[in-house]
């Protein structure tokens, strides 16, 4: 009976010291500085409610809520009100749980909508891919071409129109020595009255694009903080719960998503 005892006792002991690990576990920041082609396996984007202003005094409540299968990739994000603009998004993969397909349709079992990304890889990286408007499979809008630097992320995107005589499209990506996208953003002035153009300011907390590496491929935004001006109320694990950017800030996920003034719900390990 006294040893019974004993086993239960060092079995509860165990248990009690995991249960306290786990929840001590965060996203340590210096990882991620070190190794930005990494993510984190601690949370996912369960939810996010945005509270989008239509016009002054009118507030648009758009909630997603994300689906994703057994291997942590998602596979939807479905819309409260889908509509031109605002379509629900859906991905695809192949038997290798690569992503082919990336598409925003306004019916979850087919492609009715209004875009398509069909994607082309050489190995297991992904650099083309195809891109159609308005459910006209029959003639792509434009084909685009991806380079990478060493640490995965893309930092370059050549694209060529499906028309005549238009040029090849040409878009480049840097990051800086914490680890942020170098993109110019309009700030307010010393005065408070004028914009001016300067590099994007980031706070020290985890982007909610590093929980997945769809996300940051898919925005092309690998950066690991946060763009600022902005409020951002974190959980445990360093991730924006409560989102609350200051004009003239705009903040975009996915899809012409504004999650300016959001709440955010994961699911934590």
């Amino acid at each position: 009976m006294k040893l019974k005892l004993r086993r239960l006792t060092a079995f509860v002991f165990i248990t009690s010291i995991l249960q306290l690990l786990s929840c001590n576990k965060v996203i340590n920041i210096d990882d991620l500085l070190h190794h930005p082609d990494q993510v984190p396996q601690l949370c996912n984007i369960k939810k996010i409610t945005a509270f989008v202003l239509i016009i002054p005094g009118l507030i648009d409540t758009s909630i997603a809520e994300f689906k994703y299968d057994q291997w942590g990739n998602p596979v939807s994000l479905v819309f409260n009100h889908v509509n031109t603009g605002r379509p629900d998004l859906l991905f695809k993969y192949d038997k290798y749980h690569r992503l082919t397909d990336y598409y925003g349709s306004y019916y979850v079992s087919e492609f009715s909508g209004e875009f398509l990304y069909h994607y082309h890889y050489t190995g297991n990286r992904i650099t083309a891919d195809t891109f159609y408007a308005f459910g006209n499979l029959n003639k792509y809008v434009w084909a685009s071409v991806y380079e990478y630097d060493n640490y995965e992320r893309i930092i370059k995107i050549t694209r060529k129109i499906n028309t005549d005589g238009t040029p090849v499209l040409t878009d480049n990506f840097k990051y800086d020595n914490k680890g942020n996208l170098i993109r110019p953003l309009l700030y307010f002035d010393s005065t408070g009255t004028h914009f001016i153009t300067k590099d994007a300011i980031y706070d020290d907390k985890v982007n909610i694009h590093r929980t997945n590496k769809i996300w940051m491929f898919i925005d092309r935004d690998y950066s690991i903080n946060n763009p600022l001006p902005a409020t951002y109320t974190v959980n445990r694990f360093n991730l924006p719960v409560k989102i609350n950017v200051q004009p003239p800030l705009f903040l975009e996920f996915l899809y012409q998503y504004d999650i300016g003034k959001s709440v955010i719900e994961y699911d934590c390990k």
